[in-house]
């Protein structure tokens, strides 16, 4: 059931609605149907879920190779060394063109500016992927980004 539209119980709601206002969590209830999707796009297998002694298990596997051997990918892939997938997301959105973090958010399917992207925009900032289009106001509430040469590159396929 867990595979598809489904309600979200907190296990502590205390925790999970400040967490929500904070904007540090997304609407309840589609995490784990981000988490298949993003497995899937990596070609890695589908978490499994189960209920074992009262208690909720997740099994996270890494993809095999034809032998059954665990494949790891390189550590000099762009992407594997990017925080989280929002990072790689951003990137895809901005070759679209110079975006506001709102509108960066929007094309990355948040419903606002999360922790999430504030934290992918500041890395792709440290890691000369993106850049500010009016850097000597990087608080400026018409600031935008754009992807840097470099940025572009790795979205064109190049990706090292």
């Amino acid at each position: 059931m867990l595979r598809l539209p489904h309600a979200s119980i907190p296990r502590n709601p205390l925790i999970a609605e400040p967490l929500f206002l904070a904007r540090y969590i997304e609407k309840a209830g589609t995490g784990i149907l981000d988490m298949i999707k993003l497995c899937e796009a990596a070609g890695v297998p589908a978490p499994r879920f189960r209920q074992d002694g009262g208690q909720f298990v997740q099994t996270l596997r890494r993809p095999t190779g034809g032998d059954g051997a665990q494949v790891v990918r390189p550590e000099s892939r762009l992407e594997s060394r990017l925080e989280s997938a929002t990072s790689a997301r951003v990137l895809t959105a901005l070759a679209a063109g110079a975006m506001s973090r709102s509108a960066i958010a929007k094309a990355v399917g948040h419903q606002w500016i999360s922790g999430a992207i504030n934290r992918a925009v500041k890395e792709l900032l440290e890691r000369g992927l993106i850049e500010p289009t009016i850097p000597d106001r990087p608080r400026s509430r018409f600031q935008e980004y754009r992807l840097t040469d470099q940025g572009r590159a790795w979205v064109g396929g190049k990706k090292t």
